[in-house]
């Protein structure tokens, strides 16, 4: 067995598992504090309509529909980000874009458990034949109470 520690690196910590509400809610949290940040939600986008050409410098405007309105906005930009998954919406309605795709013939299995005693933040992994399982340390309130578990199945 392999020990590989923060220190090995030449750090204090060699990483961390945070659970997605608690992080998705401080995101939320500091932009609504954000004077500079304009939050349309929860809204419903009608149409995108890109520019006419690549070279074209006028802005990709979206047409959107604020849930506590009858009545559609349309909003102009010079930047569309399309963070809206793996079937984006954004990206389908803007057109063709070149992507590429790997199947790696695994699939992982994750979840957060309550244990009964400290893992002193200490991440554990062993190799078996089939794929890797670990025991991750997660950030939380108390984190000597909860780890994330991840597994994952190699397929031939």
């Amino acid at each position: 067995d392999t020990i590989q520690t923060s220190t090995s690196f030449g750090g204090n910590i060699l990483g961390a598992v945070v659970e997605d509400e608690p992080m998705v809610s401080y995101l939320w949290e500091k932009m609504r504090a954000n004077g500079d940040i304009d939050l349309i939600s929860p809204a419903t986008i009608q149409k995108i309509t890109p520019p006419v050409d690549q070279d074209d410098t006028s802005k990709v405007e979206i047409v959107y529909k604020c849930a506590e309105s009858d009545e559609s906005q349309t909003l102009s930009t010079n930047l569309l980000i399309a963070a809206d998954g793996g079937n984006s919406m954004v990206r389908k309605s803007l057109g063709t874009f070149p992507t590429v795709s790997y199947s790696y013939d695994r699939q992982a299995v994750t979840c957060t458990v309550e244990i009964d005693s400290s893992m002193n933040q200490t991440a554990f992994q062993r190799f078996q034949p089939n794929g890797p399982i670990a025991l991750l340390p997660v950030w939380h309130e108390d984190p000597h109470t909860r780890t994330g578990v991840c597994g994952e199945k190699t397929y031939a």
